[in-house]
Parts: C-alpha cells; structure tokens; sequence
C-alpha cells in the first residue's frame, strides 16, 4: 500500500508527531503526548466533513459523534463517516446549542431560546419535548451536568434554584433552592451537587456541595474570581479559572476540603469527570486536555480547530474535534 508519512520532532529531537496518508485517501497518526503511550489519531477518510459542522456530543463508549452542520440538520456518524441516523434540521430551530449523547441511541438537545427535548435516535427517531418548565443552558448540556449513568442532569435555573432532572423526560426530580447559581455538576451517583454561586458581594463566589433529595449542604470553599467551569466526582471538585484549574478534594474527617493540584492551562470552558471518575477532560476554545487522576499525568494536550468544537467519551476511552477522532491512552486499572 502506497504511504506518505510525516513525521514531526521538537528541539531535543523528541517525536512529536507521525502523520500518514493512504493513496485511497485515508489518514491517521500518532501524537505523543509526552507519556510512555502515544494518543493514535484514528484512521478517518478525508471526505468526512468534520470542518463544514460543529462537535456537539460522543456518545459514552466514544464511536460515534453528534455534528451539527448548518441548515442540514444533525447526523450522528462513526469513525468511517459514515451515517447512522440524521435528525431533520426542523428539530434544529431554532438552531441546537447545545446536546448531550445519552447513550448510542438517545441525545438531549437544547436549543436556543427554546425549551429541551429528549430524541430517541434508532430504531425510529422519536422526539420528546420537556415541560415548559424545564430549561437548560449551553452551559450545562454538558458531561459535569450528567449523574454516571446518564438519567440525571442538574441545572441552574434563571439563577434562582438548581434543579435535578431527568433526562429522557425532562421532570424534575429534586429543585433546591439558590440564590444567584451560575454553575452545577452532579456526582456520578446523582446524590449530591457542586454548586457555583454567588456570595453577598458582586465579586466574591462560594462553592457548595447539597445533598440532591435533603438540600442539606454547606459551603466549602470561598472564591474570589470567575469560575468558567466545574466538575464534581463526589470526592473532588474541579474548578477552571482564568489560567488554571484547581483541584479540591474532600470533606475530611474533620469537614474540610484540601487543594490537591493546580493544573496549568488556557481557559477551560467545560471540565468532566470521565472514566469512572479516573481522568478529568478539559476543553478551551482552541484545545481540549485530559489528566489520569492518579498522579495527574496529563495524556492529552492537543490544538482543536477553532469554533469547531469538541467531545469527550463518558468512559474517558476517547476525545471528537472538528479533526476527527482521537483515542486516549488505557487508562489504568
């Protein structure tokens, strides 16, 4: 088979990358992300196109993607490109801002200025619409929103309350009451919530952490600058500032919670648990990152075309960008 490799090395004469280019058009590669295992960039035919739509979701075992591309509605397409269902553009106006694959057959999309619904994808696309009293954002269609198995989402609503939804129809299961909330993430096991909010003077924030079905919490850390992003694994919290994401773990024994790392980086604007809580995914405007947990090694760092967007795996196996697919190193058992 007729081949053309690039391969690309830094300073120290590290490889950085290694690009190939079938002459039937397909291409792949390795990028090394400066662990002892390389991230494989998956074999993707040059005619799907990732640049002509934005990344909207992956579904949780990272096979297929959710693209949104202009007025041709959605498609929701594998590795090959290839279409596995396609969501008429009438379930996109207005335009869909948003979206979250469930599983490999059920996404949430939320629109603009429009209220939630639930698409049943395969055998026969079927569309339920929440009740008008159930919004979400942008902002919170998101992997942090999602409890571990994808039936309860938590969101800030008009910065009143923070409620607990389900995800196939839109009900709400617990509404806890806040004032000025900005941010929510579910733990994995949907029985508590991380919440941003704001705390008496315009600058100053406060993280919570509630229980879902008493309300019971309290607040455990002050802030005192803009949090673009949190994540919650029921342990840890992750909060993304201007140029770093913190990483509180806790409560101890005695209630309090302790900064674990600081992780140097752009402004992350979504941050996810993924993998069973065993790595953490970042995505800013021009590049997305994930840490292993332990340790904090970091197994990702890669430039994403921008505006394109991207998706993480819930099960941390791999990363979608307006490029295509990238598989994440094993991660550790």
């Amino acid at each position: 088979e007729d081949l053309s490799v690039l391969a690309t090395f830094d300073g120290s004469g590290r490889l950085e990358s290694l690009e190939w280019a079938a002459a039937d058009g397909r291409r792949g590669g390795l990028l090394n992300t400066g662990t002892e295992t390389l991230a494989q960039v998956a074999a993707t035919p040059p005619a799907v196109p990732w640049t002509a739509g934005a990344i909207e979701a992956m579904t949780p075992d990272g096979q297929l993607a959710l693209v949104r591309a202009g007025g041709q509605g959605l498609r929701l397409v594998n590795r090959l490109g290839q279409d596995k269902a396609q969501l008429p553009v009438e379930l996109c106006n207005p335009p869909i801002i948003g979206a979250i694959l469930l599983d490999r057959d059920h996404a949430l999309l939320v629109g603009r200025g429009a209220h939630p619904c639930t698409v049943a994808l395969r055998p026969t696309l079927q569309v339920v619409n929440w009740p008008e009293t159930s919004r979400l954002s942008r902002d919170h269609a998101n992997l942090s929103a999602l409890s571990g198995d994808g039936s309860l989402l938590a969101s800030p609503y008009w910065y009143q309350r923070v409620d607990v939804i389900r995800a196939k129809d839109g009900e709400v299961e617990h509404s806890l009451p806040f004032d000025v909330a900005q941010l929510a993430a579910l733990a994995p096991d949907g029985g508590r919530v991380a919440v941003v909010r704001k705390a008496g003077r315009p600058d100053r924030l406060e993280l919570m952490v509630v229980d879902t079905t008493s309300g019971d919490g309290r607040a455990v850390l002050k802030l005192n600058r803009r949090v673009n992003a949190l994540a919650f694994d029921g342990t840890r919290v992750a909060l993304s500032l201007e140029s770093h994401v913190e990483i509180w773990r806790g409560p101890s024994e005695a209630g309090s919670w302790a900064l674990e790392e600081v992780l140097l980086g752009p402004r992350y604007r979504m941050l996810a648990f993924v993998g069973d809580g065993r790595r953490l995914a970042a995505e800013a405007d021009s590049s997305v990152a994930a840490w292993d947990v332990d340790g904090w090694r970091q197994v990702l760092d890669l430039p994403i075309p921008s505006g394109r967007g991207a998706a993480f795996a819930a099960d941390g196996s791999a990363v979608v960008t307006g490029a295509g697919f990238v598989d994440l190193p094993p991660l550790s058992q």
